[in-house]
């Protein structure tokens, strides 16, 4: 290999890593907050490809949903909690509807005669194996996988 490209594996493995440890939480109150904020963040990325698609601004939602512009900017930029009273008034005022589905993260699943079970994409290091099965941001892997990622 040249050191061109073991210089970008390194980087690349640096980075990784980085981001592997920023995953890690000290305590159940981070995991939460964290847990929290991947949740919100989901239900706004759906709002902005709506106001994408409809040329709505966060100014103009704000205003029709009787919401300041600050506030809902706050939302946005995760500075405040988006509470399911603020979703209720946004999913009526653009006409949506948001689908909730919960995957059941003891359950196992079987495919082809080899035994899978879900694991949160964040916590795969290795995303790149062919066995692997994607439902939105959870992982289906081989359990055998699983059990060497957290070693039981």
């Amino acid at each position: 290999m040249n050191m061109k490209k073991e210089k970008k594996n390194d980087n690349v493995d640096k980075e990784l890593s980085t981001l592997l440890a920023l995953m890690k939480f000290d305590n159940k109150e981070q995991k939460l907050r964290h847990d929290a904020f991947i949740l919100m963040a989901g239900y706004l990325s759906e709002i902005e490809a709506i106001q994408e698609k409809h040329k709505i601004t966060k100014k103009e939602l704000a205003k029709r949903i009787g919401n300041s512009a600050s506030y809902l900017t706050q939302i946005f930029r995760g500075n405040k909690p988006l509470n399911f009273y603020t979703i209720a008034k946004i999913k009526n005022e653009l006409n949506i509807k948001f689908e909730v589905r919960a995957i059941d993260l003891n359950e196992k699943f079987t495919k082809d005669n080899n035994e899978y079970f879900p694991v949160s994409s964040f916590d795969l290091s290795d995303t790149t194996n062919s066995n692997t099965l994607t439902f939105d941001q959870t992982k289906i892997v081989p359990i055998e996988q699983v059990k060497t990622l957290y070693s039981f």
